[in-house]
């Protein structure tokens, strides 16, 4: 990686003009029916025509989604907690896994079933399955197209598997099958709701106190006073994604424990970095 400066970002995207206004942008409205549209409709029915058309596994199916911007060796910028580098498409991918695998791993042994929550069709999964043991891998998304990809990929695969699930449900059906203690996490799903308060309820609701939940999103609560993190806060509320997380989790703070968050730890897209925030619920 090599480092550079903030004032180099304009020349990596598009999106400081669209904050400051010198750039035109439409502020979407993130609605069940604009994800519908942008993710069923869009993103995973074209994966899954790929599919149809060459076959492969998760990961020629995860290239064929990033070959949209440029292939393994196309140079990006990404971010390291406040710094900023370029680096490649490729290397950004792996840091991820890698950022997913080590933080997931103290909390997964052989008997935890791992579950995650928008997880498309299921590639978070995959990767973490052939790095980790534990009971199953199980994911829930509400895209249609996804799970008839999933269902296609994993066909085989006995640890892995993608079901029906929506974040808006009254209940969590998905998890209500599952026996603890379950590893629950979210990475950049929870962003597309503006409020987390139903999805943190009902997951308090259904998880025991052995399991854990991890969500792996852009938290605008965690940025602070500096020029990137003014720039980040924005770029979350113009985009309609979730700023909420914390204050509805200090709010149900009598019944889950906050055990760590850790802000900013990397960002494929520097604006919209990832943060950890693990919690779980409180023993009496």
């Amino acid at each position: 990686m090599r480092r550079i400066d903030l004032d180099e970002l304009p020349r990596w995207s598009a999106w400081p003009g669209r904050i400051i206004g010198t750039t035109p942008w439409t502020c979407p409205r993130r609605t069940i029916e604009k994800i519908d549209e942008e993710y069923d409709k869009d993103k995973y029915a074209k994966a899954l025509e790929w599919y149809d058309r060459a076959g492969g596994d998760p990961e020629a199916i995860m290239t064929f989604e990033w070959s949209v911007v440029g292939g393994g060796e196309h140079p990006i910028c990404v971010s390291r907690g406040d710094h900023l580098y370029a680096t490649t498409i490729g290397a950004a991918r792996a840091a991820y896994q890698d950022l997913l695998h080590d933080v997931l791993r103290p909390a997964i042994d052989e008997g935890t079933t791992v579950v995650e929550l928008g997880c498309g069709y299921g590639y978070n999964l995959w990767r973490l399955s052939g790095r980790m043991k534990a009971r199953r891998f199980i994911g829930g998304d509400y895209s249609a197209n996804a799970i008839k990809l999933a269902a296609r990929l994993y066909e085989r695969n006995s640890l892995v598997s993608v079901r029906p699930f929506n974040f808006y449900d009254a209940l969590y059906q998905l998890l209500e099958q599952l026996e603890g203690p379950c590893v629950v996490f979210t990475s950049h799903a929870l962003e597309q709701l503006p409020t987390a308060a139903h999805v943190i309820e009902v997951l308090a609701s259904h998880i025991d106190k052995r399991s854990n939940v991890f969500h792996f999103e852009p938290v605008i609560e965690l940025q602070g006073q500096d020029l990137l993190s003014l720039m980040r806060r924005r770029y979350i509320q113009i985009n309609d994604y979730n700023v909420d997380l914390m204050s509805v989790l200090q709010r149900h703070r009598e019944l889950i424990e906050i055990v760590d968050t850790r802000p900013n730890l990397l960002g494929l897209n520097p604006l919209c970095a990832t943060s950890v925030v693990h919690w779980k619920m409180r023993r009496e």
